[in-house]
């Protein structure tokens, strides 16, 4: 398994609660709890056998440090657990955050 999504087709589910820990004049603490789903598939069209089979479930934990000065300026630190079809532990940092 190396970490990527193959395939022609994809669907993704995130449902995610950002509550807000410490909030400071330029900077903000948020906590993130989150729990993902997607899968992809290669057929010729858009059909149900996208929705056959097992997605990827996983679910995690995070911080974010925004910076509201600063155009996008957040990063963030998760760590999430595939749930299933395998399990595997990911730790990510990156800096901003689209949604």
């Amino acid at each position: 398994m190396d970490g990527q999504f193959r395939g022609e087709h994809v669907w993704q589910i995130n449902l995610e609660a950002r509550p807000t820990l410490l909030e400071k004049r330029i900077w903000a603490l948020q906590g993130a709890v989150f729990t993902d789903a997607g899968k992809t598939w290669g057929s010729k069209g858009f059909g149900p056998e996208g929705f056959r089979g097992s997605p990827y479930f996983s679910a995690g934990c995070g911080v974010r440090l925004v910076l509201p000065q600063v155009y996008r300026g957040i990063l963030r630190l998760d760590a999430a657990r595939t749930l299933s079809p395998v399990r595997t532990w990911g730790l990510n940092f990156g800096v901003q955050q689209f949604f």
